[in-house]
């Protein structure tokens, strides 16, 4: 009885982890274009404004320096909640 529980939650485990990436493909699929066109007026925007410019090259050093702390902070424990 054992083995056909744990089979059970292995398989469990792998269906939800396919609905999660079915949904987040559509997710994707139907904010592109808003996503888009946000991107290519806040680019147009960022020319006109040094302060901008500014405040999104910080984001994105904050943005790297998160993604590499998260990344570290998954292979001292893989069992986090934040790591998957």
């Amino acid at each position: 009885m054992a083995k056909t529980n744990s089979f059970e939650k292995k398989m469990l485990n792998q269906i939800n982890d396919l609905n999660e990436g079915i949904i987040t493909k559509i997710v994707k699929m139907l904010f592109k274009k808003t996503v888009d066109r946000t991107m290519k007026k806040m680019i147009k925007n960022m020319k006109d404004d040094p302060e901008l410019q500014a405040a999104m090259a910080d984001y994105q050093k904050q943005r790297e320096r998160t993604k590499d702390i998260f990344d570290k902070h998954c292979k001292e424990n893989p069992k986090s909640a934040f790591c998957k």
